[in-house]
This record gives C-alpha cells, sequence and structure tokens, in this order.
C-alpha cells in the first residue's frame, strides 16, 4: 500500500500552537477567533521564520489575483494576528519600508502516516495497552484536551491500514466521549488489533520456540482472590485517572487569559483612565494604548488604522470612535468624521460615563466645525481631567485664535514637561516661546535629553529660529528637519517640516525649490490621505506657479484642492480654494455659504463676497466689505491685507505667524505681501 500525503505541520513559539491542517490558533491553550487571511499570513510567516517578507509579497500571497489591494488592507490583517497571538505578537516585526518577518525560533511537528507491518502493529498495540494511563496523564498538561491525547496514544497501533485506520481510532475514541476516554482507547485498540490481524497478508504461522512451548503448557493457577484484588486495583486506577481528566478539563475551560500591563501615560495625556474604556475583551486595553502611542510618536496614520481595527475587534468601546471622529474631522475629513460619530454615540448609550459624554459633545463639535461648542467642551474636560495636557493645549490654541494670549501662555506655563516623548511638545513649546517665553522654552530643553528625541530637538530649533526672525536659520533648519524625520520614521515632521521649508524658501524668492519642496510634501500627504495637508500643499503650488507664470500648474492645482476641499464635506474649505483663486486670477467652482457662525461668517463669507466684488470691478462694495471686517480677530488677516493693498486701503501691518500653524497657504500670503510692500 502506498503511503498516505503527509499532514499539514503544527508550528509552536512561545505560548502559540498553530495547527495549519485544521488551520486553528491557540494562545496559551486557549482557541482564538482569528480571520482566515490572517491565519494564512502566519502560516506564511511560521513557514520561514526570520524571513523578511516584503509586503508586496504578502499582499500577492493573501490577495491573490487581486491588483487593487490597499497598505491599510494588509496593516488591518497584521494588525488582527498580532492580537490574536497576545504576548507573542511582538515576534511579529514591521520593518519600515521593506516588510514584515516573524522574529525567534520556531518549533515544527509535521506527523506522517504510512504502512506499518503486522509485527509492529502488534508491538505498537501491546505498547499502547499498557501506556493509556500514562497517556491520559500527559494529555492532561497539553491544550488539546484528553480527548486527543487519547486518540494520538492509541494512533501508534495502526497497522496495514495506514492514515486511514489511524482516522477511524481517532473517530471512535472521539465518539466515546471525553469522560470516559480510557475505555475508548480499550476499545480501540482492541478494534484496531482486530482489524490489524484481519488486514495482515496470509503468512506461515510462526513457529514458537522451545522455551515458549513449555512454558504455554505449564498449568496457570491463580487464587480467585489474587484475580479478584488486581481487577479492584485496576478498577481503582481509571477511576483515579478519570477524576484527574475531569478536574484538568474544568480547569482548563474556566482559565481566562492574563490581561496584559498597559502603560496609560498616552491615554492619560488625553483624560482617558482605564474605567471609560468599556471594552469586552482582555486585550482591549493593550491595544487602545499601542495606538495613542503611535500617535504620540508621530505615525498617526498607524494609529488610525490600529483604532479602526480595535473598533472592529471590540464591539462594546467606544472610545477608538470618539478619536477617530476628532481626527479626521482635524485633517478636513468631515464625511468619516460623522461616520465615526454616529459609531460613537451607538457605543456610549450603553455605558452612561461622563467623561465619554463630554467626549462626544467635543466629537460632535469637532465634526461640525463649530469652534465655540469646542471650547465650552474641552473645558468641561478638564473640569474632570486637569492632567490631560493634550486638552489643555488644545483650549490655549482657542485662545491664541482669539488673540487672547495671555491666558493662553497661562495654560501652556500649566502643563509640565518632563520629556520630548509626544509629537505635541515641540508645537506646545513653539507656542509658549511665539507667546513671549522663550528663555523658559531653552530652559526647558537644557535639562531634556535632547538625544533621546533627536528629531523633536531639530524641529524645536527650526521653530526658534523662525520665531527669532532668522530666515536663512530656519530655512536650513527645516530642511534638516525634514530629512531627519524622514530617517527617523517621524512622518509628521517629514510633511511639515518639508512644507515650512518651502514657505521661507518662497519668501527668499527661490522659487525652484519652494516648489520642489511643496511637490515632495505633496506627494507625501498623498500617501497618508491627509485631506488638510493635500488641501494646503494643493494652494501653496497654486501660489509658487503663480509667481512662476505657469498658470497651467496654477489652474491644475487649484482644480485639485477644489476637488478635495468638496470630498472634505467641511463647509468652509470650498470658499477658501475659491478665494485663493480669485486672488491669483484664477477661479473655482461655485460653492454654497458656509454655516459656521463662529469662524465662516466673520471671516470667510465677507472674504469671498469681496473677491467677487473685485472680479466684478465693484470697488466700493469690496471697500465697505473690508472696512467691516474683524481686523483684530481674523483668521485670515493676510488674505484681507492683500485684499486692502489691491485697493490702496491702509490695514494694520502684519506679523508673521509664530508659531506657524497649519494651514500654510497663509504664510505664503504674508510673503506676498511683504514682497508687495517691498
Amino acid at each position: 500500500m502506498s503511503p498516505s500525503p503527509p499532514s499539514a505541520p503544527r508550528y509552536r513559539f512561545g505560548q502559540v500552537e498553530f495547527d495549519a491542517d485544521a488551520f486553528q490558533l491557540r494562545t496559551a491553550g486557549e482557541l482564538q477567533n482569528c480571520p482566515a487571511r490572517a491565519l494564512r499570513l502566519l502560516q506564511l510567516l511560521c513557514a520561514a521564520p526570520g524571513r523578511l517578507f516584503a509586503r508586496e509579497e504578502l499582499i500577492a500571497a493573501l490577495w491573490p489575483g487581486r491588483r487593487l489591494v490597499s497598505d491599510e488592507s494588509l496593516s488591518q490583517v497584521i494588525f488582527k494576528l498580532r492580537s490574536a497571538l497576545g504576548a507573542d505578537g511582538e515576534r511579529l516585526v514591521s520593518v519600515r519600508g521593506a516588510g514584515l518577518r516573524l522574529e525567534g525560533p520556531v518549533a515544527v511537528n509535521a506527523a506522517t502516516a504510512g504502512p506499518v507491518d503486522a509485527a509492529e502493529a502488534e508491538v505498537r498495540s501491546r505498547s499502547a495497552r499498557r501506556e493509556v494511563a500514562g497517556a491520559r496523564a500527559a494529555d492532561a498538561d497539553t491544550e488539546a484536551g484528553p480527548t486527543m491525547a487519547a486518540a494520538e496514544a492509541a494512533e501508534h497501533v495502526t497497522a496495514d491500514g495506514g492514515a486511514a485506520q489511524s482516522l477511524d481510532l481517532r473517530q471512535h475514541v472521539a465518539d466515546a466521549g471525553t469522560t470516559d476516554s480510557a475505555t475508548a482507547i480499550a476499545a480501540a485498540i482492541t478494534d484496531t488489533s482486530a482489524a490489524s490481524d484481519a488486514n495482515a497478508p496470509n503468512t506461515a504461522a510462526p513457529v514458537p520456540s522451545p522455551a515458549i512451548a513449555a512454558s504455554s503448557a505449564a498449568p496457570a493457577v491463580e487464587s480467585d482472590l489474587r484475580i479478584s484484588l488486581r481487577r479492584s486495583r485496576r478498577l481503582f486506577l481509571v477511576a483515579a485517572l478519570l477524576l484527574v481528566v475531569a478536574v484538568v478539563a474544568t480547569l482548563w475551560a474556566a482559565r481566562q487569559p492574563a490581561a496584559p500591563a498597559v502603560d496609560w501615560t498616552a491615554a492619560r495625556a488625553w483624560g482617558f483612565a482605564a474605567d471609560n474604556l468599556h471594552a469586552s475583551r482582555p486585550e482591549t486595553a493593550a491595544r487602545f494604548a499601542q495606538a495613542l502611542a503611535a500617535d504620540a510618536a508621530g505615525d498617526r496614520a498607524r494609529a488610525q488604522v490600529l483604532l479602526a481595527a480595535l473598533h472592529d475587534g471590540d464591539a462594546a468601546t467606544p472610545l477608538p470612535a470618539l478619536l477617530l471622529t476628532v481626527w479626521r474631522a482635524s485633517a478636513g475629513d468631515r464625511t468619516q468624521a460623522a461616520q465615526w460619530l454616529q459609531q460613537a454615540r451607538t457605543r456610549a448609550a450603553a455605558e452612561p460615563d461622563a467623561l465619554v459624554a463630554a467626549y462626544l459633545t467635543m466629537a460632535q463639535a469637532f465634526a461640525e466645525g463649530r469652534s465655540v461648542d469646542i471650547k465650552a467642551a474641552i473645558g468641561a474636560l478638564l473640569d474632570l481631567r486637569p492632567d490631560a495636557w493634550i486638552l489643555r493645549y488644545a483650549a490655549a490654541q482657542l485662545l491664541h485664535q482669539r488673540g487672547q494670549d495671555e491666558l493662553a501662555l497661562a495654560e501652556l506655563c500649566a502643563i509640565d514637561v518632563a520629556a520630548l516623548d509626544d509629537r505635541r511638545i515641540e508645537d506646545l513649546l513653539a507656542l509658549r516661546a511665539a507667546l513671549g517665553d522663550a528663555a523658559g522654552v531653552r530652559a526647558v530643553l537644557r535639562r531634556l535629553d535632547a538625544q533621546r528625541n533627536p528629531v523633536a530637538t531639530a524641529a524645536l530649533g527650526a521653530l526658534l529660529a523662525y520665531g527669532s526672525g532668522d530666515v536663512t536659520q530656519a530655512r536650513r533648519a527645516f530642511a534638516d528637519t525634514a530629512e531627519l524625520a524622514r530617517r527617523g520614521n517621524r512622518d509628521d515632521w517629514a510633511l511639515r517640516a518639508a512644507l515650512l521649508a518651502a514657505v521661507l524658501a518662497f519668501e527668499q524668492g527661490d522659487l525652484a525649490e519652494a516648489r520642489h519642496r511643496v511637490d515632495d510634501a505633496l506627494a507625501q500627504a498623498r500617501e497618508k490621505r491627509e485631506t488638510l495637508s493635500v488641501l494646503d500643499a494643493n494652494l501653496m503650488l497654486a501660489q509658487v506657479a503663480h509667481r512662476q507664470g505657469d498658470t497651467t500648474a496654477r489652474d491644475t492645482a487649484l482644480e485639485r484642492a477644489a476637488a478635495e476641499a468638496h470630498l472634505s464635506g467641511d463647509p468652509v474649505w470650498p470658499s477658501l480654494v475659491r478665494i485663493v483663486a480669485l486672488r491669483l486670477d484664477g477661479d473655482a467652482p461655485d460653492v454654497s455659504p458656509a454655516d459656521d457662525a463662529d469662524l465662516a461668517t466673520r471671516d470667510v463669507v465677507p472674504l469671498l463676497r469681496l473677491r467677487l466684488a473685485l472680479r466684478d470691478g465693484d470697488a466700493a462694495r469690496a471697500i465697505a466689505l473690508l472696512q467691516s471686517a474683524d481686523r483684530q480677530a481674523s483668521l485670515f488677516a493676510e488674505e484681507w491685507a492683500l485684499a486692502a493693498a489691491e485697493l490702496g486701503q491702509p490695514w494694520p501691518p502684519l506679523r508673521r505667524r509664530d508659531p506657524p500653524v497649519m494651514p500654510y497657504f497663509r504664510l505664503m500670503a504674508w510673503a506676498s505681501l511683504a514682497s508687495a510692500r517691498r
């Protein structure tokens, strides 16, 4: 009989066992509910531990025949697999720009079934009968359960029937049930031995040796008492083994995996505590902290993927949806923000929580672009969590936007900066220096270890040079920061520093360098799907191209900006795009008036009306609109000042925005104004 094909191997590492034949994954003995695609990924990695698989290679293997698969889809598969592996998920190592590998050794147990001669079958049968009790006791320490161990012990008695007979034996044991597995083993061995004898080829009967014949002829005399004692002893052993198996099985079923230790440092910065998570799975807290740590490190794209996967993996917690609402709204994507807000509302309703309710109010204000309500909601959150420094920094930013710089500085100085361990720290310190406390910021930097975060240190140096008015030094420092951030995987500063270097090159008249920097930043923003950055970079590119006289590139950039503004769902951005287009002698599609009474009505709508009046040659109406503008609290004062210069009307002198905050197209408008005055 030909040997049966080998079964798929079982892989073991750490507390992980993966049966590639049954396609089952167990972590610390617990069967994991893991998607099939994640298990296929694990099979690839286990087959070649230590090998670095390119992301393109993994996509081709996991989605065969499909050409359009996003990188985020693969990231979600990796995240779900890492979650299922528990503590051993750290062995999945992502190498940025290269791929994924499984670190460390992987044990492989590949059992094969083949033909066994009759003599060997008889030997195995006798051995199995003697070792039934040992197999049952050893099985109590394995995660496969007593029934599987019994089947594996019985499998060794298969004879000429090979793998098929082994499967019949496994079925025999499984049908008998866990609680009577000893009886099932004995019956299965008997049946299998009989089948082996029946299937054995016809051969001459072996001739017994004289010693055996003599012993067989000797009378076997044994007392009834000894027979009774032997039987009682066997029954006692079987009962004891059954009791041990039952106890172990009960304890194993009741065992819960220990929740991993969680570092809540990043979560506390947002005001979250463990009791606000309302998780239904023990690993949720660690995954949530992991996502916030990625955001703090400057990789918000990865943090968003982690939060989205966590939202799908835990049907109870509302926090991922709340943060994704705020983050997508801040990036200018109102459409996705509204979708996440609905998810957050649904989950928050199930678990009343004062902090979650306040966060929901703030998230709704972000999604709808109502800055007054954002400020009120942040105040309520700070009442509940005074140590939530990210919220305090956001409050300082809003105060600064309203011209309340003294209050803003007081909020910033109340934040204790112990390390450059969060990407927002650089901006916080830059705003603090811009509001008049540059000496305090330098004192903070002197007591921090710059070597622990070289990108943050370089970025702060560039911001301080910018604030001092040293444009040449700041331009060089931002260019260096962009390169350092690119090498250090700080995507946030790789993008921002490139845009700021472009602004300063534009201000100094180096249009070729400005365009190169903007093109580079635009590619990064598209890759990261940062809607606001894509919009901003396109408006910057339109201004550079206009200064170069390249009307084709200018109009293309404006068209792309208009399309992005429409897709964002933000009512303000389409108006801003058209304002810039009209200033650059271009145009953009008509837009409906924005409905944010706090921002758009005060700034954007009158400014758009002024530009339309200038286009139509109605200078009197344009001057009337200019004179009615709020000159103290305008977020787009550069656009108003440029319009005043065109009309020959006075406007208060403007300083360069410090610190430079998005949108950066305003900084180019200031550079155009400074150039016109020179």
